[in-house]
């Protein structure tokens, strides 16, 4: 009777590590769009499993805690039956434990549940959504301990805000796969993603048309002299500068130029040019340019000296590809 009750707290143990282990994989595989409509629409699980899902550090310290209590009760109940039901002792219950339970959690307390709850995360994470949640209060003091005990190393791996900003773009990018995700375009939109969270990333110096490759005018060019400038490169824009080509002045629009005959002064048609640093990223360039509504911007040094151009439509490229018809 004992040893039943024995294999029968070994196996529930086990089944305990497969949910734990699971759930980790479910943690990054469930939908939070889904469970999010769910919750509005009244659905109690969905709500219990935002809740766990709030903080990502703390639901996965839970899990952690989870599966290492689970593994260790399956280790003492095997341990406990070999030594008093069957008889093995001394060194030999070590090592027939371990050649018991190690494959045994291998296969049915990680790769099966991680398995299952990676292709069946919404319903299983749903299902599991009060045990999770109970486990959230259980483990509450362990997590707490983890969570002292992690901050210093934490900080020397890297500050908080670091990383709850990488947590921060890592939600977004799952939960914009998720919600573009389809059989036909999950590639091209996952993709599409990984650009526009990249654009955070990527600095201007390593988009920008670079110097030596800029069509530029004097500011005191002849009529003659831009003309000949336009008709040698095509180019809807012409930067302006002033004796020195790094020192840019601003810019001039080539139809501006060619629409009228009679011009004699650059000057007129100078339009102001907005300046970014090299450092800055395309996101911040992106939203600089169309809060400015401009269509170009000069990338400068500390000393306001040009280090190259670059366009909304190059911006813009860097998310959708070439864009042949600008």
């Amino acid at each position: 009777m004992i040893i039943a009750i024995f294999i029968l707290a070994t196996v529930a143990a086990i089944a305990l590590s497969g949910f734990y282990s699971g759930s980790e994989t479910g943690l990054y595989s469930v939908s939070r769009i889904r469970m999010r409509i769910d919750a509005e629409n009244g659905n109690a699980k969905a709500r219990r499993l935002l809740d766990v899902l709030q903080n990502d550090r703390t639901a996965l310290s839970t899990l952690l805690v989870g599966t290492n209590i689970a593994n260790y009760l399956a280790t003492v109940f095997v341990a406990y039956i070999l030594t008093n039901e069957i008889g093995i002792a001394g060194e030999s219950t070590e090592l027939y434990t371990t050649a018991i339970v190690t494959p045994v959690v291998f296969v049915f307390g990680e790769v099966v549940p991680k398995t299952l709850f990676q292709r069946h995360s919404d319903v299983l994470m749903l299902k599991g959504s009060r045990l999770l949640a109970w486990s959230k209060i259980l483990f509450a003091i362990p997590v707490k301990a983890l969570t002292i005990v992690s901050a210093p190393l934490l900080k020397l791996a890297g500050s908080e805000s670091e990383s709850a900003e990488v947590d921060h773009r890592l939600n977004v990018a799952l939960m914009l796969q998720d919600a573009f995700a389809t059989e036909e375009h999950s590639d091209m939109h996952g993709e599409l993603v990984e650009r526009v969270l990249n654009l955070t990333e990527l600095p201007l110096h390593q988009v920008m048309v670079p110097r030596n490759r800029v069509i530029s005018v004097e500011l005191g060019a002849t009529r003659q002299e831009c003309l000949a400038t336009i008709r040698k490169n095509a180019h809807s824009r012409l930067l302006v500068y002033n004796k020195d080509p790094r020192r840019i002045v601003g810019f001039v629009s080539t139809h501006s130029l060619l629409a009228s005959d009679e011009w004699t002064n650059l000057e007129d048609h100078l339009e102001p040019i907005q300046t970014l640093t090299p450092q800055q990223s395309v996101a911040t360039a992106m939203m600089t340019l169309q809060t400015e509504g401009s269509a170009i911007a000069a990338v400068v040094d500390r000393g306001n000296r040009l280090l190259g151009v670059v366009t909304f439509k190059d911006l813009l490229e860097e998310l959708s590809g070439e864009l042949h018809d600008w």
